[in-house]
This record gives structure tokens, sequence and C-alpha cells, in this order.
């Protein structure tokens, strides 16, 4: 015969619930994270636009803003980096980890069952036979979270997921950025040595010139010295040239994911393996108000995030400090001694109240602790807003005195090739000496490199810009 006992805890629950409320009061509403964060120090004023009134808002072309330039071939190195860089590899799985976390946290919420099996083999005194008696039992918990901690575990959670996603967006952005930076270098590398080749072309053909007048007796020997010394130099730099070529092609690739020292791929010609360019932002670049920061920069975004999971850490702790109440429950099915195959089944419901009395100031501690991490958060999110505006602000200011020097610099370059010309066409007459045409062609070189930079300068202060705005496109 099937006997079934059922056991309750020592109060029933609706006398425990009640004992509960008495001795802690009504139960608090649903934790909420506060919908502002602290103030950082950033206002709606306009300084931005003090010197940029002309300049576009942001727009959704601006997301994919490597397009934007000129340069197919910064846009195949760029799309390709956001796809095979590593760190995204590794941020994409620090988002995983954050989401698995917060299903974590609300399973926590939830009702847990475990199932136990087990199988009894006995053998009587003074018999030879075993009796096989199998047993499974069903265990179950719930916690009440009476004070949220739980509610406030999830909501942390949810907000380190939120902060993880955003970390990986600013990942994205500054390999998009570094990648287009590493493309400027490796371009401006290049065409650097086509410079230097094309110079070494015209000293070699300024030495045949003057040994043809030394052997004429027009020129004395120490020009054709001076000559040679000078197209020797100038062979030595196109190394260093060809080395910073190789350097930078390296860099692009690791930033790309791919394997260094490799060919430079290409991809329907824009692989890089043509003709050396150095990008140019097509139109102006946009400017945004400094309030608008908090909502472009993941970076920022992020650290927000982060001072939202330390406000609901400071509530767990909080609530942790109050009583809890869990219902444990056992259902057991087993055999009897007379051998039925479930000849017993026993229930037990039981609510389980603990109330924190003494812990040597461990929860006073760690309040403490969660109070000081959520004062820490706040104050990295101000220093990230402030160090955001003062990057926009370079970057504006970096890419308006470029423009004043590329044309200064452009217009330097034009008169010393002048000069180049008019000290060779004097010196082959005869009405100049030398070292007018070695003084005119050294300064021409160092004139075009310094162009080369201010150029490359400009594209690199084009893309800070769309970095210190936060302009990035979401993964596909």
């Amino acid at each position: 015969m099937k006997r079934a006992l059922i056991r309750l805890g020592a109060w029933p629950l609706p006398l425990s619930s009640m004992l509960l409320l008495g001795a802690c009061g009504q139960l608090p509403k649903a934790p909420v994270l506060p919908d502002a964060p602290p103030a950082v120090g950033v206002s709606a004023d306009a300084r931005f636009f003090a010197a940029h009134s002309d300049a576009p808002l942001p727009g959704p072309q601006d997301r994919t803003w490597w397009q934007r330039f000129d340069s197919p071939a910064l846009s195949f190195w760029v799309e390709r980096a956001l796809v095979q860089n590593l760190d995204l590899t590794l941020a994409a799985s620090r988002v995983a980890e954050a989401r698995a976390l917060l299903r974590s946290a609300q399973g926590a919420r939830g009702l847990s069952l475990d199932a136990d099996l087990r199988l009894t083999a006995r053998q009587p005194a003074g018999s030879s036979g075993r009796r096989v008696e199998p047993t499974a039992a069903l265990s179950l918990a719930w916690d009440a979270d009476l004070w949220g901690a739980l509610r406030w575990d999830e909501a942390a959670a949810g907000a380190r997921l939120q902060q993880a996603a955003q970390l990986t967006q600013a990942a994205r952005l500054s390999v998009a950025a570094l990648t287009a930076r590493a493309f400027v270098g490796w371009q401006e590398a290049r065409l650097g040595a086509e410079q230097i080749k094309a110079s070494i072309a015209l000293q070699r053909e300024v030495a045949r010139i003057v040994q043809i007048r030394v052997d004429a007796g027009l020129s004395p020997p120490l020009d054709a010295q001076r000559a040679r010394g000078q197209l020797a130099a100038t062979e030595a730099a196109a190394v260093d040239a060809a080395a910073r070529v190789d350097d930078t092609a390296r860099a692009l690739q690791l930033l790309a994911g791919d394997p260094p020292g490799g060919p430079m791929p290409a991809a329907g010609g824009a692989g890089g393996v043509d003709t050396a360019q150095l990008p140019t932002l097509q139109g102006a670049a946009p400017v945004v108000w400094p309030v608008d920061l908090l909502r472009l920069r993941p970076d920022l975004q992020a650290a927000e995030q982060a001072w939202r999971a330390a406000v609901a850490d400071t509530g767990a702790v909080a609530a942790a400090r109050r009583p809890s109440l869990r219902l444990p429950g056992l259902l057991t099915l087993g055999s009897t001694t007379g051998g039925a195959l479930l000849g017993q089944v026993t229930a037990s419901l039981a609510a389980a109240l603990a109330v924190p009395l003494l812990d040597g100031g461990q929860r006073d501690a760690d309040r403490a602790a969660a109070l000081a991490r959520e004062q820490a958060a706040a104050i990295g999110l101000q220093q990230a807003v402030q160090q955001a505006l003062g990057e926009v602000e370079a970057a504006l200011r970096a890419t308006e005195s470029g423009r004043a020097r590329l044309a200064a610099q452009t217009r330097a370059v034009q008169e010393a090739e002048a000069s180049v010309d008019q000290a060779r066409t004097l010196y082959t007459a005869g009405l100049a000496g030398f070292l007018d045409v070695l003084d005119a062609q050294r300064s021409a070189l160092e004139r075009r490199q310094t162009l080369l930079r201010m150029q490359g300068d400009a594209a690199r202060a084009s893309v800070a810009t769309f970095e210190a705005l936060g302009l990035i496109d979401a993964p596909g």
C-alpha cells in the first residue's frame, strides 16, 4: 500500500510572509537604474560651431567615413580590417560572455529544479539474495528576492552587456582609424620613395652634364666630385625610403589581420599594388554639438554603462543587508521494503527566512566598496567626456591649420622646382656655380618631402575628426 507523507515548514508560508513584512515594512518596487548619468561637465553650447558654422551635421554616410575619401584602396583595407582584425574577434567574445552572464542573472530569479536518481543494493542479514531499491528525488528552490538583490544583479549584468557592446563599437572605430592612418603612412612612404627615385634620375642627368663640362675644361673637377657625392647621398636615402615602404606595409597587414611579410592583397585593382595616392576627403567633415558626443561616441556610452552597472552593484549590496526568503522543496519517490516500485512518496515545502545579525562589519565594508566603485565610475565617465571634447577640438584645429600650411607649402614647392630649372640652365650657360645647382636640388627635394608629409597629416587629421566624433557603422 502506498503512503503519501507531506511535511510543511515550521510556519505556513502566509504566516512567515506576514511576520517578514511586519518586521521589515513594505516590499520595495522593482530596481530602476537612473535615466541620466551624473553631471559630466558638458553643456549644449556651440563652441565647436564658433569657427565651423558652415560644417554639416553627421549623416548616415559619415558612419562609413572611409568611403568618403577618393581612394577605393582605403575602403578596401579598412573594411578588410573590420572583418579580420583579431582585436575585434576578442571583443566579440567578450560580448558573448556578457550575454551569457546576463542569462545567468536572469535564471537566478527563476525556479530551480534538480533531479536525483539512485539505485541502492541491499542484502538483508541471513539472506543470500540482494534487493535493488530505486529512489527518485526532485528538489526545488525559489528566492523571493524581497529587496531586489537578484533584480539589481540582473540590471548590472544588462548594463555590462551594453558596455561590452559599446566597447566593441569603440574597438571597431579604433581599428578603422588605425588602419586608415596606416594606409596613409604606407602611401606616404611609397610616394616619398618615388620622389627620391625621381630626384636620383635628375641628379644623374646633372652629373652627366657636369662631367661633360669638366671634360671640356669648362668646369673644375670639384664640380663632378660634388655631383657624384650628392647622387650617392640621395641613393642612400632611397634605401631608407624602401625600408619605410616595407615597414608601413607590414603594419597595415597586421591591422588588417593578414600575415605580415606576404604580398599585398588586391581587390579589383584597389588593393594597393597600383599607383600610390594619398587619400583626400571629399566634401567637408561634419561637426556636432558637444552634448551629442554622449550619444555618438561608443567609448562614452560604454563609460556610462559602466557607471550604471556600478549603481546596480551598489543596489545589490544594499539589498543583501536585508532579510531574505527562500522556498526550498523536496519530492522523494522510493520503494518500500515490501518491494513495491514506488511504495513511498514524501514531499516537503518550507519557508526559509534568513536575517543577517552579526558579520564582523563585512556587509558595511562591501557597501562602502560598492559606493567607492560607483563614484569611481562616475569620475571615469567625466574624464572620458573631457578627453573627448579635447580630441574633437584638437582634430578641428589640426584640419583648419593644415589647410593653410598646405597652400603655403605648395607654393614653396613650385618656387623650388622653378629654382632647380633656372639654376641648371644658368650653370649650363656658365652663369652660375655648381653649388647653386646643388643647393636648389636639395631645397626642392626637402620641400617636396615636407609637402608630402603635410598632405599625409591632412588625411590623418580628417580621419582623426571622424574618430573623435565617434562615427562608426554598426556591424552587419
